[in-house]
């Protein structure tokens, strides 16, 4: 809870007030692999806060090819600074 709590706490790299952006615009920070991963099964279109908030509403993770497991370390990544879960090979 205390890492969540730092999350949201104002820092010189943030606004006071998050911009809504296009869901798009955000999944563009994305490293390579990912972002095109993202980008290719991307069903929502409403604008997002953040780029945690773009890689938790992109899709439904379970219905994606790689699964709720993977989308669910990427999203961890940009939380708390865990490692990227690797990429699938095809």
């Amino acid at each position: 809870m205390k890492k969540i709590k730092e999350w949201f706490r104002r820092t010189p790299k943030q606004p006071a007030t998050p911009v809504m952006k296009p869901i798009e615009e955000w999944l563009q920070q994305l490293p390579d692999g990912y972002r095109e991963r993202a980008l290719s099964q991307l069903r929502n279109t409403a604008p997002q806060r953040s780029l945690i908030a773009a890689v938790q509403n992109f899709e439904f993770w379970e219905q994606t090819k790689e699964g709720y497991d993977f989308w669910g370390k990427v999203w961890n990544h940009y939380l708390t600074g865990s490692p990227l879960p690797k990429l699938p090979t095809e």
